[in-house]
């Protein structure tokens, strides 16, 4: 048996997680873990950038970025940095056929499912709702802007507040640190 290919649980690496993943994905994701723990340096204020696309085939989630800061001020600074800098990038996006993105007004309301956590507060959020008029494609990107008084920001509050395990396990697992 090929034990590359075996079945680890996720709560080995921290609590709220429950699923079972090959244990090679589990290795990867706990090294992100501690790779970003370092770059992020405990900052408790987090900015936490995540899209979810919708199209004739189904629906993608991602994670796309985790950053951290010592104030409140810089982190929803940088969200709305950041949000501007996500919209030009979708709407120069291509798509398919004549269609092209457009930013839709209003604020959208389907975003990951969050779960209320004591230690997690939101101070701010920059979404964005985009479509690109084939009446098959929406675009949600939100940039999170969350507090987490909790010893370890990047910890078991954090993710559990998120919750989206495969999506956040999967941005850490490509988060792992050039050898040198």
């Amino acid at each position: 048996m090929d034990t590359k290919n075996t079945l680890a649980f996720a709560s080995t690496i921290l609590p709220c997680w429950n699923g079972r993943y090959i244990t090679s994905f589990i290795a990867a994701v706990e090294s992100g873990l501690q790779a970003e723990r370092r770059r992020l340096q405990k900052n408790s204020y987090i900015v936490v950038a995540s899209r979810d696309l919708y199209d004739y085939d189904g629906l993608s989630q991602s994670v796309d970025q985790l950053e951290a800061f010592p104030s409140q001020e810089l982190a929803l600074a940088f969200a709305r940095q950041a949000s501007k800098a996500a919209l030009a990038e979708a709407l120069d996006t291509p798509t398919y056929g004549s269609y092209k993105w457009r930013q839709v007004d209003g604020s959208p309301t389907l975003f990951f499912t969050r779960y209320k956590q004591p230690q997690v507060h939101v101070i701010g959020s920059e979404r964005l709702h985009l479509e690109n008029g084939s009446g098959f494609d929406l675009l949600y990107i939100e940039h999170l802007v969350l507090h987490i008084q909790a010893s370890e920001p990047l910890g078991n509050e954090l993710f559990a507040y998120l919750g989206a395990e495969y999506e956040v396990m999967n941005y850490l697992s490509r988060q792992v640190e050039p050898r040198s």
